[in-house]
């Protein structure tokens, strides 16, 4: 089973509601190497889907990037 916890409860909250609990960080602020699966952490060439040729640092940047407004189109700067 997989739970979804708040970054902003106690660690030792937690492990009193699931004991057995293995708590995984996979925010930005992560100190351990799941810091990688972080949408924030600078892989670096993840190419841009309907983009050819462009890649990006990470996750969240293509995220952001791909956002589509109105009355502006894509700023490739």
């Amino acid at each position: 089973m997989i739970v979804i916890e708040s970054k902003r409860r106690k660690r030792e909250n937690i492990l009193k509601k699931y004991p057995d609990a293995v708590i995984a960080d996979v925010t930005s602020q992560a100190t351990d190497g799941l810091l990688k699966l972080s949408p924030f952490y600078p892989h670096g060439g993840i190419p841009v889907p309907f983009s050819e040729g462009y890649t990006a640092m990470c996750v969240e940047g293509i995220w952001q990037g791909l956002k589509v407004f109105e009355s502006a189109d894509g700023d490739v700067k």
